[in-house]
């Protein structure tokens, strides 16, 4: 019952912004949407055994990667430097 409510919050998640780094950044979009859910997924899995959970996570995470919006920084230290704020690695803020 649980995934079911958390899923139903995010029924119209493709009709949210996409990831943006500039003014609206942090706000939720549909990046974090699919976040969520991808977690969600995985705890699932990992407590249940089920794995329609893991192929429901692999959809989400799926989703994040085709989107474009998300880049990994090429060192792991720049994502924490001051200068580099907003940068396309972060999408929880």
């Amino acid at each position: 019952a649980f995934v079911g409510i958390i899923e139903s919050l995010f029924a119209k998640k493709d009709k949210l912004m996409a990831a943006d780094f500039g003014g609206n950044f942090g706000r939720v979009n549909k990046g974090i949407a699919d976040f969520t859910l991808m977690r969600l997924y995985m705890l699932e899995a990992a407590r249940t055994g089920d794995i329609k959970f893991w192929k429901k996570a692999k959809v989400s995470a799926e989703s994040i990667i085709s989107s474009g919006s998300y880049k990994i920084q090429d060192k792991y230290s720049d994502v924490f430097k001051k200068s580099n704020q907003k940068n396309k690695e972060i999408m929880l803020s």
